[in-house]
């Protein structure tokens, strides 16, 4: 790596937006990336995402991208549900970074080093003074970040054929027995993500989920098969702020972006917004190959989250719920459905 560089560890959506957002800006970096799988892979999410982000996407990047319109957020469990107009856009997170890649590759924007993995500690002496932890939740992020992530939920999912493509709603089902939930996501090319996490490590996360499929064929006539295989997966249950951003080792910054510093939003299964606006964000704070204003990168943050309700009541109730399952039953049996409506309406 080039003493004049940025390196970028991760090629997903946060490391991908970091890297288009300082070539529009046209800083002259020798900007890279290293990832470690061959290619574009899907994740466990819902793949949602704010209508206006979607158009943008689309329209500025000219990207070839399968949208699904779901103009309603279900919240529910086995005592009751609401449905909350919350209208948003999924996509298949695999086709989004397949479409980031050629973008980058036709635009001759940053080289991309596929099937590179770095490991923090051997690999040490190659990285420059400023470097982007866009890796998610695994050890390099905790490495180099030197961070714990506090509340980290054990997930399974499957993206299977949507034997119900009339249903557009998203769906949350609440199980506060085990600090988790169930989601049903309608996803573009007739496809759904389902699946169900939990904070507490002795669940038996396949027998809720067979609990939910039976809850999805009576509620909403939505048959599943039960014998799915499901992925596992693990990743951070979000708070309103993000985790600890920075860390600086030997001279070496080594700052984060999306999932490795906590930026999912539950109440929309949306980590792909906030991971490309984390790269947009930190891309204009970085203001040469060794210089960067990590105070503006993370007062932008902040003002990000609170401007576009990652920080609203939707997100808090869910977190609190799946934390303190007390709060659940108090909420969804002792309220009104008017009332929670009105608890639960964004900023």
């Amino acid at each position: 790596m080039e003493n004049n560089s940025i390196t970028i560890i991760g090629g997903n959506i946060a490391g991908l937006s970091t890297a288009i957002n300082l070539a529009e800006r046209e800083i002259p970096l020798n900007c890279q990336i290293y990832e470690a799988m061959s290619g574009p892979w899907d994740k466990p999410c819902g793949g949602g995402f704010g209508i206006g982000w979607g158009d943008m996407l689309k329209t500025k990047y000219n990207l070839k991208i399968p949208l699904k319109f779901s103009k309603t957020l279900i919240l529910a469990s086995k005592f009751n549900r609401i449905e909350l107009p919350v209208p948003l856009y999924t996509t298949s997170r695999k086709i989004l970074q397949r479409e980031l890649f050629n973008y980058i590759t036709d635009k001759d924007l940053i080289k991309i080093h596929l099937n590179s993995r770095l490991n923090f500690k051997k690999n040490f002496q190659k990285f420059t003074d400023i470097n982007v932890v866009a890796t998610g939740i695994n050890g390099f992020s905790r490495q180099a970040l030197n961070k714990r992530f506090r509340e980290l939920g054990t997930f399974k999912y499957k993206i299977v054929e949507n034997p119900a493509e009339s249903f557009t709603s998203t769906i949350f089902y609440m199980i506060p027995e085990i600090k988790g939930y169930a989601w049903f996501f309608p996803s573009p090319n007739g496809k759904i993500d389902i699946g169900i996490g939990s904070l507490l490590n002795s669940i038996d996360l396949d027998k809720e989920f067979h609990k939910f499929l039976i809850w999805l064929k009576k509620v909403y006539g939505i048959i599943i098969k039960r014998d799915l295989n499901l992925i596992t997966w693990g990743i951070p249950i979000p708070i309103s702020k993000p985790g600890k951003i920075f860390r600086i080792v030997n001279k070496k910054m080594f700052v984060g972006v999306g999932d490795a510093i906590e930026l999912a939003d539950p109440a929309t299964a949306a980590g792909i917004e906030p991971a490309w606006y984390s790269g947009e964000i930190l891309s204009s704070a970085i203001q040469s190959q060794s210089k960067i204003d990590i105070k503006k990168y993370h007062s932008d943050l902040l003002k990000f989250l609170v401007e576009n309700n990652y920080s609203s009541n939707v997100q808090q109730i869910i977190a609190s719920i799946t934390r303190n399952p007390q709060i659940f039953h108090l909420i969804f049996t002792l309220l009104p459905n008017y009332f929670i409506k009105h608890l639960l309406k964004t900023q």
